[in-house]
């Protein structure tokens, strides 16, 4: 007989246990999560830079390209070293067979003009992607001779379009 009060033999065994994880598993994936965000969080923070110099290299490559091509077709039809030629109804100055500063500019406003900050003067046109980041640009110094080709500085770099 069983005293009263007291269950059978079988209820006297501990009972299993229960399924979860130990506090050393919760830590060791504390920690690896935190190394992983260490190490991309820094990387998806600067996508605004990175936007800037995607946008840049896009616009420079666009207008070495626009001015290439404005050369190319300014000699082939056998114009003068220089005129006017017309592009997306934009007046483009020609001079020494190339588009002068104020005429590159006008090339890139052709169209819908991109967000950017010219600096115009008589011998080059500068093109920064903000007041804030000036160092963020490229320069297009158009030939001073016939027979001569123009200078394009590209200072469009990640590290000068970062914040």
């Amino acid at each position: 007989m069983v005293p009263i009060g007291c269950r059978n033999a079988a209820s006297l065994r501990p009972a299993p246990p229960i399924a979860g994880f130990t506090l050393v598993e919760l830590v060791v994936v504390c920690v690896i999560l935190g190394v992983l965000g260490a190490i991309a969080l820094p990387r998806f923070i600067d996508t605004a830079g990175e936007a800037r110099f995607s946008k840049m290299s896009y616009m420079y490559s666009s207008f070495h390209t626009g001015t290439q091509l404005a050369h190319s077709f300014w000699t082939a039809r056998g114009q003068l070293p220089a005129g006017v030629m017309t592009v997306q109804g934009q007046l483009v100055p020609i001079a020494h067979h190339w588009p002068t500063p104020i005429g590159a500019l006008n090339m890139l406003n052709a169209g819908n003009p991109p967000p950017f900050v010219p600096i115009l003067s008589a011998t080059e046109l500068e093109i920064h992607e903000s007041a804030e980041r000036p160092q963020c640009r490229f320069i297009y110094r158009p030939p001073i001779a016939d027979g001569t080709g123009p200078e394009y500085v590209n200072e469009v770099t990640r590290a000068n379009c970062a914040n």
